[in-house]
């Protein structure tokens, strides 16, 4: 058990700053030593760094068996985020899935999986040689339990549930209720979390995964927290699950020579929730709220927002609608009139993703170049008319995924039919500029599938 004084502590950090003070001469790697071998521009903007960028020492513990300041930065972590045990991740939310996946599922096994997982559950599921089984959803942007029941009862057998909550946009399923169910069914839980690790530590944001009964939860700290990129945290409750075949597992997908960079910044990620950072989450979603009123006020720009429980208030989805234009047009008005970089854009919005350490001023400047585009008068231009090859492939099996990235979630899988339906979505995902594995433009107006097989 760990108390707040505990928790001002950083297990990694501190060993780091002790280390480099007691070193004279590095005789081990990496070959930068210490910073000496940066070049002029590097060392200005990040020599600091590379003095603590140091390798698995005695005293600094190695994250693949750890005994040290990293087993108790783990601990600490457990605790501040409600797991039984906790484990670092240096390849982010892909390498804590594929560990995951490679731990509880043996070869055959059967897991559900939500519509819109991520593409590294998929992946982990062709290397663990499971059965993954797309859970068939009411509504594309979440999971709901009457989703997992009618799956359930098709594959009464299935091991493992996956869910993505929250989706990249921010919606979550009822975790809480889905649990209860997996669980009467022997089947363990497993939620993707990539974009919750705020989630729980406020009353201003939903409840987290861990909270409400999932058994695994894989979160990329980094996301939405203050760790650095590339960094995450995989989560376990319960004694279900082999804690030694996952670390197995772990030593399998995640490099045998992680950065300590990296793995402090974790340790001071979870310094900063436990010490204030939970009054910042409630903060900051105030403002966020206050900044979405004024905005709807003037015109219906925001659709999403923190008065639904189910939606996380730090992801905006502005409607390209409300402006008269396309979401690419809207998207690039904001980069390039404004300095705003978007997180993405679909067909319908440009998202706009915030998080605790964001500031009223950046909120304030968001607000004024929505306000100063809503009066802007954009020409309907109608789209261009070149036949697309896509609606020649209807009723075609596709040979590749089509995926747009991000959120790196497919649209279609290899062996799908392709169906005049989903043919319109790829379109109009086209025409919005969104990136998609799978497809590649013929003159920068046709559409074409790179293969395709009747």
């Amino acid at each position: 058990m760990y108390g707040n004084k505990d928790q001002m502590r950083m297990p990694i950090v501190e060993a780091l700053l002790q280390h480099m003070r007691m070193e004279r001469t590095s005789a081990h790697v990496p070959g930068h030593k210490t910073g000496k071998g940066l070049d002029p521009l590097m060392d200005a903007l990040v020599g600091q760094a590379y003095m603590l960028d140091f390798t698995e020492l005695p005293d600094l513990d190695d994250l693949h068996r750890p005994d040290g300041v990293i087993a108790e930065a783990q601990r600490l972590a457990a605790f501040a985020f409600g797991a039984d045990d906790t484990y670092f991740l240096v390849g982010g939310s892909t390498a804590g899935n594929l560990a995951a996946l490679l731990s509880v599922l043996e070869v055959d096994d059967v897991a559900l999986i939500a519509r819109h997982a991520h593409q590294s559950v998929w992946n982990g599921l062709t290397l663990a040689r499971a059965q993954g089984v797309m859970i068939e959803q009411e509504r594309d942007d979440v999971t709901t339990w009457s989703d997992v029941e009618r799956a359930l009862a098709e594959y009464p057998d299935a091991r493992l549930v996956v869910l993505t909550s929250p989706n990249y946009d921010g919606v979550t399923s009822d975790v809480e209720a889905i649990a209860t169910l997996a669980h009467a069914r022997g089947c363990l839980l497993m939620v993707d979390e990539a974009h919750g690790a705020h989630f729980g530590f406020s009353s201003a944001v939903p409840r987290s995964a861990l909270s409400q009964g999932a058994d695994l939860v894989v979160q990329s700290t980094h996301k939405m927290l203050t760790s650095l990129t590339q960094t995450g945290m995989l989560h376990l409750k319960g004694t279900r699950i082999s804690r030694h075949r996952v670390q197995a597992m772990l030593r399998v997908v995640q490099s045998s020579s992680p950065s300590y960079l990296l793995l402090a910044s974790l340790d001071a990620a979870r310094k900063w929730v436990m010490a204030g950072g939970d009054v910042q989450i409630g903060r900051m979603a105030g403002v966020l709220e206050e900044a979405k009123s004024l905005l709807n006020a003037e015109r219906e720009t925001i659709v999403q927002g923190a008065a639904e429980r189910e939606r996380d208030p730090f992801k905006w989805q502005v409607s390209a609608e409300s402006f008269h234009c396309t979401s690419l047009e809207l998207r690039q008005a904001l980069e390039r009139e404004f300095g705003i970089y978007p997180e993405k854009h679909d067909a319908f919005y440009v998202l706009l993703a915030w998080s605790p350490a964001s500031a009223r001023r950046d909120v304030e400047r968001v607000v004024k170049a929505l306000l100063a585009l809503r009066t802007r008068v954009y020409a309907d231009t109608p789209l261009p008319t070149a036949v697309c090859r896509v609606y020649e492939a209807v009723g075609s099996v596709l040979y590749d995924a089509i995926v747009p990235y991000p959120p790196g979630i497919p649209l279609l899988f290899a062996g799908d039919c392709l169906t005049e339906e989903k043919a319109r979505a790829i379109e109009q995902l086209w025409r919005a500029g969104v990136a998609m594995d799978g497809i590649h433009a013929m003159d920068g107006r046709v559409l074409s599938l790179q293969e395709v097989r009747a």
